[in-house]
């Protein structure tokens, strides 16, 4: 069985890896989105129909975020759309915590959403560009499992720092760590052909 596992995993460029790597870290960071309707009926006092509609700006973002995602890959290339997509969702996860109003947080919720969900298409664009036809459907795998072992272990990091230090540090690590992985990013994409 692990022989297989490591057959599966090995020799993907090292584009892939630092893509995988860089998945990771983005959806570790996600610990806002697990937690945002507690956030919004307990911290907020909204009601529970009230706090779902709210949440759902980050579905409308999310489609929106996406579409648009993937058009600006083709215009000004897949690596800008991931920069751009972590480091400006990760300023609006920050300043989402100071919006309380219904309105300010629909618009800022649907707002981090859209820059922050543009990453997906051109993530997946990356993986075109950067791995033959035959091999992309494995490279698309081990993407796939970088972003199911972040969605495991953000949620559960992110409720400890909840309970622990509070719901306004779920934005800050949030938005933190999307910075910090377009720097990443950044850094080590500069002189991928």
């Amino acid at each position: 069985m692990l022989q297989l596992y490591k057959e599966a995993y090995a020799g993907h460029p090292k584009e892939v890896w630092a893509l995988a790597g860089l998945t990771l870290i983005n959806r570790m960071g996600t610990m806002v989105l697990p937690f945002l309707t507690v956030y919004l009926t307990t911290i907020l006092t909204f009601d529970f129909s009230t706090a779902g509609f709210i949440a759902s700006a980050f579905g409308f973002g999310s489609f929106v975020g996406s579409y648009y995602g993937g058009k600006l890959s083709s215009k000004i290339g897949a690596n800008n759309v991931i920069m751009l997509s972590m480091l400006i969702g990760g300023l609006f996860f920050i300043f989402l915590q100071f919006f309380t109003s219904f309105y300010g947080l629909f618009i800022m919720i649907f707002l981090t959403s859209m820059f922050g969900e543009a990453y997906r298409p051109a993530m997946t664009t990356a993986i075109g560009d950067y791995v033959p036809k035959s091999a992309t459907g494995r490279s698309m795998s081990l993407i796939r499992l970088a972003i199911n072992l972040g969605m495991a272990g953000g949620p559960m990091i992110g409720g400890f720092v909840a309970i622990s230090l509070g719901y306004n540090w779920l934005f800050w690590l949030d938005g933190l760590t999307c910075i910090l992985a377009a720097f990443i990013f950044g850094a080590i994409s500069r002189h991928w052909k």
